[in-house]
């Protein structure tokens, strides 16, 4: 049977028929957001009782599901309403023994901050897996804890904000630094919090230096991922290298060098062959070639509602420099392009599906 990876890493993951896959796209377009197209392919909470209904979790090919949450919890839904519409999904996965993935449920909508500690409360008092939360552009979705009725996944304290436990339990498993974020505190004190039990399960199954990659993706210097996983500096350095990472500032810190990558690398999930982009290097965002311009074009003639969006060579230039950089338009180099053409033509492209179809065009999908 063909199947179609919709989410998950690659220990837990959700196996969809293509035609199933199709079927959600509906809620794929819901699941965007602003600055990222790794939404594209995730589930939204908000939508996660429409996919248990649908019988999907009952088709999966892997008995352990990882829920990939994408747009997260709507301004205008209640906490009731959220944890009230997710349960339904919650408990079929619970049935099925498989990990929640909560990654998005926290958007920060308009400029500001959800109700998150309250929310996150509710999430617990209500038998749900915490893993994680997206604050603004920053996704930090990388966190994986299974349940148990021996100890707490996280506690929060007097100021309202959450800390790790005393000791990691037997499931956790970290994937990306980026969880210092929803700890407020700084990568060091991170490290503080979970250097010893990690170290001391280095050589196991669940950690290794595969994580390193993850570090890598905050900017983390490679004395301080050394010191974190207690492995020589060049040890470290090699294996960076090996993934695609470039030093930055002198080599002290490391940036994935996939320019593309950033806005596209996670589209791969979505099909069988590696996306168009994924092997483009360079610490720097270079204009499209000809060939690449091409394909790309014809992949998606044009946006519905905006005929210059998807033809203008130099918006497509933008888009990925905007989405890889997180910089302010003002930032963008010159030579990119018109800013000001770039950035309407870009909000075209958000607010009109485009970055929708630019997904699915890469997925394999010609609608």
């Amino acid at each position: 049977m063909e199947v179609h990876r919709i989410g998950g890493n690659e220990r837990k993951i959700a196996w969809v028929t293509r035609a199933e896959a199709a079927r959600l796209s509906c809620i794929f377009r819901d699941a965007i957001s602003p600055w990222s197209l790794k939404s594209v392919y995730g589930i939204a909470p908000l939508q996660a009782a429409q996919l248990a209904a649908s019988g999907l979790i009952d088709r999966c090919q892997s008995p352990e599901v990882s829920f990939v949450s994408g747009a997260g919890f709507y301004s205008r839904q209640s906490i009731d309403d959220f944890i009230e519409e997710l349960s339904p999904a919650v408990e079929r996965i619970e049935e099925t023994s498989g990990w929640i993935k909560l990654d998005t449920a926290l958007q920060m909508v308009g400029g500001r901050p959800k109700p998150w500690a309250a929310l996150l409360q509710r999430v617990l008092e209500s038998r749900f897996y915490y893993l994680g939360t997206t604050s603004g552009t920053l996704r930090l979705d990388g966190l994986y804890l299974r349940r148990s009725e021996s100890w707490h996944i996280k506690r929060m304290n007097s100021d309202g904000k959450w800390d790790l436990a005393d000791e990691l339990p037997d499931g956790f498993m970290i994937g990306d630094l980026d969880a210092m974020g929803y700890l407020n505190c700084t990568p060091n004190a991170f490290y503080d919090h979970v250097k010893p039990a990690l170290r001391a399960r280095r050589d196991t199954e669940n950690f290794g230096i595969r994580d390193v990659h993850a570090f890598a993706q905050t900017y983390a210097s490679t004395k301080e991922i050394s010191a974190y996983y207690g492995l020589p500096c060049r040890e470290i350095s090699a294996e960076l290298k090996r993934a695609g990472y470039k030093p930055r500032f002198g080599g002290s810190f490391w940036r994935r060098g996939d320019a593309f990558g950033t806005l596209f690398r996670d589209l791969d999930v979505l099909t069988d062959t590696p996306s168009l982009f994924r092997q483009r290097t360079g610490t720097g965002v270079r204009p499209l070639s000809d060939g690449e311009f091409a394909k790309l074009s014809n992949l998606i003639p044009c946006c519905r509602t905006s005929r210059r969006c998807l033809n203008d060579r130099s918006l497509i230039n933008g888009i990925i420099w905007k989405a890889s950089t997180k910089k302010a338009w003002s930032s963008m180099p010159p030579e990119l392009g018109n800013v000001s053409e770039m950035k309407r033509g870009f909000e075209h492209l958000r607010d009109n599906g485009g970055l929708t179809r630019i997904a699915r065009a890469l997925a394999g999908d010609s609608r």
